[in-house]
């Protein structure tokens, strides 16, 4: 990407342009304050760290992106896989979840290193365009499971219970049930009210940020009425400063023991943040550069490993706010970084009283969201292969660990990808009586029995060899049959296995006075394949021919037994010559 690509969107920039990104900004940072530390709490480190991973890597993913709406940074999806993978990974035989803190942020500092590296290798291998194969179902399913993940594991914190979070469904689930007795009803009551007052601003005044005034009413509630004293438990100092600079722990075993972990965040990072790019440029009209925001990903991530940040990607919800609020360009994303920094070096001290409590309400709201309840009834209603993509993902994402989840749907998504086109388009066609148009053949309807045509559609790999050998078996299996024309107008690629598979079938037909035509072909790189592949040389010269027609005429002109055509009842090609007993309108004779 040339520097020019990242400057051009800037040509024509004016103030009242600058105007709309800053009132955008603003908008996008109140609900980015909440949302960051709560995401940090979900990651297992301190909430501070939330709020540095949305400056610089949301400045910096802003800038180098192609959309104008995506804003960056923290998100639930991330915050959770980042938890999973501390709850799973041992470093010098301690799990990371229980090392100091300073240590297990030094391990998730490595984990967006090495989830950044492999985003921006992926963005310089130009495969900006293979994360569309990937099916969208794996991501409804995972967001689903990871959002009864977050809200589960939230219960704990809003209900003030003691015990060690687990990113295992049936664990928490057990834990919370057994410690519920313990429930400590003022935590209790301050998530209530936070719960209660976001909904309401959500029905009465939708354009308040709820979820930043609840934060701010809570921490005031906290102060007055010193609820640290009576158990709530608080967030905590956060430090009055610019983000620090930081170094992630990088050896051979946390490269080996991250590695996974960190590739399942890269993917459904990009997968996220393209997603969200895609379905808000849809409403725009705006050009998505996949490669671009591979790169603008990589870069995020990687200055969040030495800005004290966390790995994150592309937030829906702030990427909404975003489009929403009217920004016009890349800078509104920059812009919200800055706000956020300003925010804490002006009340960072007041930080301290934000009640844990209020953050888990606000969790909770956030994980109800996740579970899209429309996206998994068209799901449901649209294909099989998507409802158990969709399915198996989510349970994968309760029952297994939630990088596994991402890896599990990815690699379903990719088997039925492969079984649906292993599967090609390949029918014995006959010209229909009206207008000669070829038209797939009844089992007992009018055909040949000396001429068979085969129509084949689409890319024929190794994966549709099965289905390609059935028919040519079939084919030479017909006891009258004289010659197959293979029609391939519509045939746009053929791998080396196919092409030894039709060699193989050239000859065979041929030892067994069964003729091969190859009809229509229009794509030079499938006659190249045939070419090199032998195929060619094992046919007569004239047997490929530029038209279904010539090739019926050839077909005609030299293989077909007349004595077989006085016996047809059938009057199936243009060149049939049907005996004076037989019925000339192509119906069966009496």
């Amino acid at each position: 990407m040339s520097i020019r690509s990242v400057t051009r969107d800037w040509d024509g920039y004016t103030l009242s342009l600058a105007k709309s990104d800053l009132l955008a900004a603003l908008t996008v940072a109140a609900i980015a304050l909440p949302q960051s530390m709560a995401y940090a709490v979900i990651a297992g480190i301190h909430p501070k760290y939330g709020l540095y991973t949305a400056i610089v890597p949301v400045i910096i993913s802003a800038l180098l992106g192609s959309s104008k709406f995506l804003i960056s940074g923290p998100t639930n999806a991330i915050s959770m896989l980042v938890f999973s993978a501390l709850s799973a990974v041992t470093i010098d035989g301690i799990l990371a979840i229980s090392l100091p803190e300073s240590e297990r942020v030094a391990i998730v500092l490595a984990i967006a290193l090495i989830a950044g590296g492999m985003q921006l290798a992926m963005s310089l291998a130009r495969m900006g365009s293979l994360i569309t194969f990937i099916s969208h179902s794996v991501v409804i399913g995972f967001s689903a499971g990871a959002g009864v993940l977050i809200g589960l594991n939230q219960v704990r914190n809003w209900l003030g219970l003691s015990f060690k979070a687990s990113p295992h469904f049936l664990e928490n689930m057990g834990e919370t049930i057994a410690h519920l007795s313990e429930m400590h009803w003022p935590s209790f009551a301050l998530g209530i009210g936070v719960l209660v007052f976001i909904l309401l601003a959500r029905r009465f005044a939708p354009r308040l940020p709820g979820p930043l005034v609840s934060i701010i009413v809570s921490a005031a509630a906290v102060a007055a009425f010193d609820l640290e004293s009576a158990g709530v438990r608080l967030v905590g100092s956060i430090p009055r400063s610019l983000p620090p600079l930081s170094l992630p722990r990088m050896d051979f075993q946390v490269l080996n023991t991250l590695f996974m972990p960190s590739l399942a965040i890269a993917i459904i990072g990009l997968i996220e943040a393209l997603s969200i790019a895609k379905s808000l440029a849809d409403q725009s009209d705006e050009h998505i550069d996949g490669n671009r925001e591979f790169m603008a990903q990589g870069f995020s991530n990687l200055s969040a490993a030495f800005f004290s940040g966390m790995p994150g990607s592309g937030s829906f919800t702030r990427s909404a706010v975003n489009h929403s609020a009217g920004a016009q360009s890349r800078l509104a994303g920059a812009l919200s970084g800055l706000l956020v920094l300003a925010t804490i070096l002006l009340a960072a001290p007041y930080a301290r009283f934000i009640p844990i409590p209020a953050l888990a309400a606000i969790l909770i709201l956030i994980a109800i969201s996740m579970i899209d309840r429309r996206a998994i009834k068209t799901t449901f209603l649209t294909t099989r292969s998507d409802r158990w993509v969709m399915s198996i993902t989510f349970l994968a994402a309760l029952l297994l660990e939630l990088g596994s989840a991402v890896f599990v749907g990815v690699f379903l998504s990719i088997v039925l990808f492969l079984r649906r086109v292993s599967n090609p388009y390949l029918a014995q066609v006959v010209p229909r009586e009206k207008d000669n148009r070829l038209m797939p053949r009844e089992p007992e309807g009018r055909h040949c029995p000396q001429v068979m045509l085969f129509r084949m559609e689409g890319a024929l790999f190794f994966g549709a060899i099965e289905k390609l050998e059935s028919a040519f078996i079939e084919a030479g299996g017909l006891p009258q049959s004289k010659v197959v024309i293979l029609i391939i107008r519509h045939v746009h690629y053929v791998d080396a296995t196919v092409a030894h598979a039709l060699r193989r079938f050239v000859l065979n037909s041929k030892m067994a006075g069964l003729q091969v035509i190859i009809a229509d072909p229009r794509s030079q790189t499938v006659l190249q394949t045939f070419l090199l592949s032998g195929v060619l040389a094992t046919m007569e010269e004239d047997h490929l021919t530029s038209s279904t027609a010539e090739a019926i005429a050839l077909a005609f002109e030299r293989y077909i037994d007349p004595e077989i055509c006085q016996s047809c009842p059938y009057h199936v090609f243009y060149e049939c010559k049907p005996n004076e007993s037989c019925c000339i309108d192509a119906r069966p004779c009496p």
